[in-house]
């Protein structure tokens, strides 16, 4: 496919989720980026370099399979719920590929730089810009025990200043929240993550000023995509949605993105 992203990137990719949530999506044009420490899986994003790792990545999540399945239904949607299909680039026009990085972070990151970052708050009194998009990448799946076994975020970076070369400790998070157990390899995920200090920001003071800072507040972010996407949405409807919600949904369909397809799904449930 042509849209900067690796060549193994599907054209499109798959979110379930509820009727109501459709609808903000919608309304606003914006999906949501939850933090990594708030989702279901509790081993989500730890990595054993650096303790608060899943605290300072967002992510959205997709998956790549076609077929609607019961275990989808049941944990992201309800059966009465809806799966939507998109274009893999929905979030293109948010900004421009980032190449030419720091070797590190250009290796990491796969997606691109912000047009307009994404604010948080840090403890509750410093704002923070996130610059960066990384993805849509596929989540690999190990064994339980090697979930945490993933490179070390912190590298040390070259800088040339006043008082000559040296290297300073830069935090690198564009990989984390890849890696998941095998438990949950039937979602076939692939996943955006919006990770703090894609800035290539110099830590003052080491790893250690790093164990030291505040969390963000925000559990989640939201993040625009390209509403002429919603040219090629298709809306998946749950084994158990109603004949109310077909009606609701039609009308939101109608209003916000008058070109999309609503489709049943073939699953069989009293």
């Amino acid at each position: 496919m042509n849209n900067g992203f690796k060549p193994d990137t599907p054209e499109f990719l798959y979110h379930y989720t509820t009727l109501e949530s459709l609808a903000l999506i919608l309304i606003n044009r914006t999906f949501r980026f939850s933090r990594l420490s708030d989702l279901n899986d509790p081993l989500e994003g730890k990595n054993d370099s650096f303790e608060h790792a899943e605290k300072l990545v967002y992510s959205s999540s997709w998956t790549a399979s076609q077929d609607d399945t019961l275990p989808m239904w049941k944990m992201y949607a309800g059966l009465d719920g809806v799966r939507i299909k998109l274009p893999s680039d929905l979030f293109a026009s948010q900004g421009e590929p980032s190449h030419g990085l720091w070797p590190p972070l250009e290796a990491a990151l796969n997606g691109m730089k912000l047009n307009n970052p994404v604010t948080i708050t840090l403890g509750g009194r410093y704002s923070h810009e996130m610059k960066h998009l990384s993805g849509p990448d596929a989540i690999e799946y190990v064994p339980r025990d090697n979930v945490a076994d993933i490179p070390d975020v912190f590298f040390m970076r070259p800088i040339n200043s006043m008082e000559g070369k040296r290297e300073d400790p830069t935090l690198v998070l564009a990989h984390v929240g890849l890696t998941k157990s095998q438990d949950w390899a039937f979602e076939n995920e692939w996943r955006f993550r919006i990770p703090y200090f894609m800035d290539m920001s110099i830590i003052n003071g080491g790893p250690e000023y790093i164990l030291k800072m505040p969390l963000p507040v925000e559990t989640a972010v939201f993040l625009p995509f390209d509403p002429g996407k919603l040219d090629a949405l298709e809306v998946l409807t749950g084994p158990k949605f109603t004949d109310g919600q077909m009606i609701l949904l039609e009308a939101l369909i109608n209003t916000h993105a008058p070109k999309a397809k609503i489709i049943k799904s073939g699953i069989l449930i009293r």
